[in-house]
Order: C-alpha cells, then sequence, then structure tokens
C-alpha cells in the first residue's frame, strides 16, 4: 500500500480516536453531571419525602388528638345527657309513685265509704220493704173503705130515691 494513504489512514485513525476520546470525555463528563444531578434530585426526593412522612405523622397525631379531644367531649356530653334523662325519669317516676299512692289512698277512702254504703243501702231496702208492707195494708184499707163507701153512696141515693117519691 501506498505511504501517503497509510499516513492519510493513520491520520484520520489518530483523528477517529481523539473524537473518540474526546466523545468519551464528554459522555463521561455528562455522565457525572447527570449522575450528580440524579443524586441531587435523590436527595432532594428524600428530604422531600422525610419532610412529607414528618408533616403526615404531625397531622396524623394532631388529627388523632383532636379526634380523641372529640369524642371525649362527645362523651362527656352523652354522659350528662344520660345523667340528665335519669334524673327526669326519676323524677317522673316518683311524680308517678306520689300520684298512683294518691289514687290508691282514694280508693281506699272509696272502699269504706262503699262498705258504710252498703249497711245505708241495706237499711233503706228493709224501710222500702217495710214501707211497702205498710203500704199495701194501706191501699187493701182504702179498697175496703172505698167499697164501704159506694154501698153508702148507693143506700144514700136509693133512700134518696125514695125520699122524692115519698114526699
Amino acid at each position: 500500500m501506498d505511504k501517503d494513504l497509510i499516513a492519510y489512514l493513520d491520520e484520520r485513525f489518530r483523528e477517529s480516536v481523539q473524537q473518540l476520546a474526546s466523545f468519551r470525555e464528554e459522555t463521561d463528563r455528562r455522565l457525572g453531571e447527570n449522575s450528580q444531578q440524579l443524586a441531587s434530585f435523590r436527595e432532594e426526593n428524600t428530604q422531600r419525602l422525610a419532610s412529607l412522612e414528618e408533616r403526615a405523622a404531625q397531622e396524623l397525631a394532631s388529627f388523632r388528638e383532636e379526634n380523641t379531644r372529640r369524642l371525649a367531649s362527645l362523651g362527656e356530653e352523652a354522659a350528662q345527657q344520660l345523667a340528665s334523662f335519669r334524673e327526669e325519669a326519676e323524677r317522673r317516676f316518683e311524680e308517678a309513685n306520689r300520684r298512683i299512692e294518691h289514687v290508691e289512698d282514694g280508693v281506699r277512702h272509696t272502699q269504706i265509704m262503699v262498705g258504710g254504703l252498703r249497711g245505708d243501702v241495706q237499711l233503706l231496702a228493709h224501710g222500702v220493704a217495710a214501707f211497702d208492707g205498710k203500704l199495701a195494708a194501706h191501699y187493701l184499707d182504702l179498697k175496703e173503705e172505698i167499697r164501704e163507701l159506694k154501698a153508702l153512696l148507693l143506700l144514700h141515693l136509693s133512700y134518696g130515691d125514695l125520699n122524692r117519691r115519698i114526699g
């Protein structure tokens, strides 16, 4: 082969090797930059994630604390309402018991009065029966007297008719 061609090809190979070395250096530099950027990005994201985790933990703790406080408040409120309900129920039961006692006293009083009235009713029934017997006897007496009066009246009318005839 020709020396000029060999020299030309050697020159071209050197240039290619230099370009390759330059390309390798540029690639290594860029890869280093990208690695640094990636490491920086990883570090930044790790910090952000840690910050987010910390903030989420704080918010969760705050949420738990607030809900615990709310539940305690609701529990206290429910206990107060239950105590109030119990007091109201006890008051109403006591009032109902007083009313029932009052009614029971009234019933006992009424039973005593009814017992007394039974005796009075029996006396009244005996009195009515006695009165009925007397009334029946008077009725018979009156009936007898009316019969006698009718007989006298007829007799008197008969004599009056005779007196007029005679007179």
